[in-house]
Formats: C-alpha cells, structure tokens, sequence
C-alpha cells in the first residue's frame, strides 16, 4: 500500500530535503530510506546517497526502482538503533543535529544530521 501512495518524492516535499543537499562533495546518509521515495530522485539529480531501512521488503522496492532507472541504490538492512555506528563505520566523524521546520506551516520539524 505504501507503494501505492508513497512511490517517488516530488514537489515542495522533495525541494525541501534537496535544499540540504547544497554542495557537490557531500554524502547524503538517509535511515529508514524503505522504497527509495526520496533516495532515488536524489540519485537521478546525482547525489552520492545510500540508505539503510530494517524492512527486506521495501529495501527489495528500492533496488527494483533504481534498477529499472539503470541506476544501482545503495541500500542495507540495518535497525535505526545501530545509526550512530553505522555512521562511523562509514567514515563519518563529526556528527552534527540541526532540527528544521518543514516548510508547511504546520509546525512539523525534522532532525537533519550533517557529518563530515
């Protein structure tokens, strides 16, 4: 079902999560990343991101999309409990939280992380 509704992020939604996407060396790390809604447009513009999801299933919709796209994502089955090791073990050392509005109006915020 999320499938469905949910398949590819576009519009404001994915302007706004490209906005922190500014610069041409960074490395984009997305948890929870499931089918690939906002990874794969971040590969078509480009941008070196991988991604982690603990569900096989949405991890198997993802390469499927990026696949038919001829483009190869860089996903893995990790627990978002393990984020901070799987950070390190990537080679990101400093780890900083910003906690930004979304942009709606609706006063929903979010945790962007940016490494280095």
């Amino acid at each position: 079902m999320y499938e469905v509704d949910k398949s590819i992020a576009e519009g404001k939604e994915l302007d706004f999560y490209l906005s922190f996407a500014d610069r041409e060396d960074i490395r984009v790390l997305e948890p929870m990343c499931g089918n690939g809604r906002m990874l794969i447009p971040f590969m078509q513009r480009g941008i070196n991101i991988e991604g982690f999801d603990i569900s096989e299933d949405m991890l198997k919709v993802c390469r499927e999309k990026g696949n038919a796209l001829n483009l190869i994502p860089q996903v893995f089955f990790h627990k978002i409990e393990e984020f901070e090791q799987l950070l390190k073990s990537n080679g990101f050392q400093h780890i900083q939280l910003h906690e930004v509005k979304d942009g709606y109006g609706e006063g929903t915020s979010f945790h962007v992380f940016e490494c280095s």
